[in-house]
């Protein structure tokens, strides 16, 4: 390749952003006491300002989830842990870049590099969730002019100009309606990366179409990330707003005065202010307490970006370990499923067409601890490898793992059922090669109401406790799992040991994909009782009681429980 040109190297969109940074400080400072604005900082109410700061992190949370669902419809997904790393460095790229489109560019190469996921895919994915996001942003402003209406504060509004001119209306209507037969249409037979991304693009935007639910669930992310923003600024007025604001009036200003912050400029500094100097003023506001509240969103903005720098410094450092080490860096392709058994006649049957059904998995192996039941003989006509041991899960599993083959052992309980993409999901989750391991999303079968929320129990309890349980069809690259000594075999809280076994080897992730198992220790003991002794055995083992003690207390009978 040819060098660039000085002309087409000359940073003209930086020198427009210094430009109009300068120009926007210089008309606030024209305005404002600089004085009366370190008067309004000296009584800033700092509650509220933390408030903004953590709420930023929501909306984050709110936008890589977006992402991540874009991310599937394009099958370039990994898994959301990673997709939420990559958003939160974006933030940051977005930033220092001076828009989010070439951060979005940035990002998406990143992705791509660290997680082998094709480029066009993953680059497509981008302006889907953008595009979700205008449209959620659109709801929120009909939703705040509403609102504006109905305290009979539309007239200031429109007084502003926020009635959107009929030419410009038609102008998006008409390049939608282009933009719909492009995509249901038109396919470049081209393989330049720019083809292949446009039909990754028009691929995933049909189905999004075709799809209401997800398009819904989209919008809906959309609109709590524009609700999240404005909270975000609003909280930051109120920590220096010396006068009482009409908030329900205010609300219809704050997505204006945040579409404006995407003229280009440095981290919207000066935008911001000015716009906020110019509309807030409608309303009353003091010049000083709507600069001051522009500035500190602007300040949760960079603290953000601070914490974006840092992780992707932290990740460019781990990625470049995993690249030395071939036993984490190579693609995996088999999967070895271990189910521990004891008289489940009646639940493994339907595990294993499920499994079957799953061509990633290259073998079964059920491992059974003297069952008196059909177990075995059910296992041995469904062609699985059927192994026998003593009793205890983590006696079985590390017996079934020590024979197994496939690059990764799968363990998977006789009431779980997995569905058809658990394996191709398992292994994406795995192109992140920090990952040693890892458990699905959980679901509980018939359950009853206490039993809701599993999913989130799941994401608290990995990313807080930086563990799975036993039920989530925890996964493992057997290299690692060799490495680090094998299934820990104990005949209760195998799980936990290994979790901490693995840690020091990687992280441990939730792969894209739900599993669903029985809820029929619950319905046998009740929901409360057997979260009671849940709890109490996890506490025990804590307190470092013997796994063969709590594993008397766990499978103890309701009479004999206390």
């Amino acid at each position: 390749m040819t060098p660039p040109s000085p002309k087409s190297s000359f940073p003209w969109k930086r020198l427009l952003a210094v430009v109009i940074t300068v120009a926007a400080l210089g008309i606030i400072f024209w305005k404002i006491d600089v004085a009366e604005l370190a008067g309004v900082f000296r009584r800033m109410k700092l509650g509220w300002f933390l408030a903004a700061e953590g709420i930023f992190g929501l909306m984050l949370l709110a936008g890589a989830w977006r992402w991540h669902l874009m991310l599937r419809l394009t099958n370039a997904a990994v898994h959301p842990g990673a997709t939420t790393r990559l958003y939160a460095i974006g933030h940051a790229l977005s930033f220092f870049l001076l828009t989010p489109a070439v951060g979005d560019l940035a990002k998406a190469g990143l992705y791509s590099r660290w997680f082998r996921q094709p480029l066009p895919n993953v680059v497509a994915s981008a302006p889907l969730a953008r595009f979700l996001g205008l449209g959620g942003m659109f709801i929120f402003i009909l939703l705040a002019f509403a609102l504006a209406a109905a305290k009979g504060a539309l007239g200031t509004a429109t007084a502003f100009g926020a009635r959107l001119p009929l030419p410009l209306l038609l102008a998006g209507m008409a390049g939608g309606l282009v933009g719909l037969v492009l995509i249901f249409r038109w396919r470049p037979r081209s393989e330049h990366l720019l083809a292949r991304t446009f039909n990754s693009f028009a691929i995933a935007a049909r189905q999004l179409i075709l799809t209401p639910r997800l398009a819904a669930y989209g919008l809906l992310l959309g609109f709590v990330v524009q609700a999240i923003s404005c909270t975000l600024m609003a909280l930051c007025l109120r920590a220096v707003v010396s006068v009482d604001c009409p908030w329900f009036e205010l609300l219809w200003t704050f997505p204006v005065i945040a579409a404006m912050v995407a003229v280009p400029s440095f981290g919207g500094l000066g935008v911001r202010e000015a716009a906020a100097l110019g509309i807030l003023a409608l309303y009353h506001i003091p010049a000083a307490d709507a600069v001051a509240g522009s500035l500190l969103t602007l300040a949760t903005n960079v603290t953000w970006v601070v914490i974006g720098a840092a992780i992707l410094a932290r990740e460019e450092r781990r990625f470049d370990q995993a690249r030395a080490q071939e036993n984490v860096w190579t693609l995996l392709k088999t999967i070895s499923v271990i189910i521990p058994t004891l008289n489940e006649e009646a639940e493994l049957p339907a595990t294993l067409r499920r499994l079957q059904a799953i061509p990633e998995i290259s073998e079964i192996i059920v491992v059974d601890a003297r069952s008196t039941d059909r177990t075995c003989a059910l296992a041995t006509a469904a062609r699985c490898r059927v192994l026998t041991t003593e009793p205890g899960r983590g006696h079985q599993l590390r017996h079934g793992a020590a024979h197994a083959t496939g690059d990764i052992i799968l363990m998977v309980h006789a009431d779980t059922w997995l569905a058809p993409d658990a394996g191709r999901a398992i292994l994406d989750s795995l192109h992140d090669a920090t990952v040693v391991g890892g458990g699905c999303w959980k679901i509980f079968r018939d359950a009853p109401l206490l039993l809701r929320g599993s999913r989130l129990k799941c994401a608290l309890r990995l990313y807080l406790g930086r563990r799975v349980m036993a039920d989530q069809a925890i996964f493992v690259r057997r290299s690692v799992l060799t490495a680090t000594g094998g299934i820990p075999a104990v005949p209760l809280m195998e799980e936990f040991e290994l979790c901490r076994q693995l840690r020091p080897a990687g992280r441990l992730a939730l792969a894209d994909t739900v599993v669903s198992t029985s809820a029929r220790r619950f319905r046998q003991l009740g929901v409360l009782r057997t979260y009671a002794r849940m709890a109490r055995v996890t506490l025990l083992y804590y307190l470092g009681r013997s796994p063969a003690e709590l594993r008397r207390l766990y499978e103890a009978p309701p009479s004999k429980s206390r």
